[in-house]
C-alpha cells in the first residue's frame, strides 16, 4: 500500500507495485466539532488492538505523565481485542475509558465523532488507514512522519511523534 512497503519487499526480494488503500469517503466526511456542546472534557482516541508496535502503551504514559487525573481531560482506548491489556479500572483512572471488542463501522464513526484529537505514536504502519479515517472527519491527528504515514504526512494538519532512533523489528 505504499512506497515504504515496496521498498521493504525489494529488499527481500520481491518485487511489487504500490497500490494505496483508501478510507470511505461517503462515511468518514468532515465533522464540525464546535456544534457540540462545550461541556465535555478535552478527548483523545487511540484505537489498534492494543499491541506493542501500534503504541498504545505510549500513550497511556505520556496521557497519565500529562494530565493524570485532570478530569477536563479524558483518554479513550479502543481495541477490536476483547481484553484489557492492563488493569485500567475507572475507579483508579475516572477520566480514561477503555473499550474493547469489535465495533460496526457506524459505532467507530461515532466514537471518532466524540474525540477531539487522534494520538497513534505506531511504530511501523505500512499506510495507516486509522489516522486518514480520522483526520477525515477533521479530527487533528498526532502520528510519527515515518514508514508508510509519510507518504501522506503533512504538517499543517498533522502533529508529528519524533522518531527518537530507529531499531530492528522484534
Amino acid at each position: 500500500p505504499s512506497k515504504w512497503c515496496q521498498t521493504i519487499f525489494k529488499e527481500c526480494g520481491f518485487d511489487s507495485r504500490v497500490v494505496p488503500l483508501g478510507y470511505d469517503d461517503s462515511m468518514y466526511k468532515f465533522f464540525d466539532r464546535k456544534t457540540r456542546p462545550q461541556k465535555k472534557p478535552f478527548t483523545f482516541l487511540h484505537y489498534n488492538a492494543f499491541n506493542m508496535r501500534k503504541g498504545f502503551s505510549e500513550v497511556w504514559e505520556a496521557f497519565n505523565k500529562e494530565f493524570g487525573k485532570d478530569p477536563n481531560v479524558r483518554l479513550i482506548l479502543k481495541s477490536v481485542q476483547d481484553y484489557a491489556p492492563l488493569p485500567i479500572t475507572k475507579s483508579q483512572y475516572p477520566n480514561v475509558e477503555v473499550i474493547t471488542g469489535p465495533k460496526d463501522e457506524h459505532q467507530l464513526l461515532q466514537l471518532i465523532h466524540e474525540s477531539d484529537c487522534f494520538v497513534f505514536p505506531s511504530r511501523g504502519e505500512g499506510f495507516g488507514m486509522t489516522p486518514l479515517e480520522c483526520m477525515a472527519t477533521g479530527m487533528p491527528a498526532i502520528i510519527p512522519n515515518a514508514h508508510g504515514i509519510s507518504e501522506y504526512f503533512n504538517p499543517e494538519c498533522m502533529y508529528e511523534v519524533r522518531i527518537k532512533e530507529m531499531v530492528p523489528a522484534l
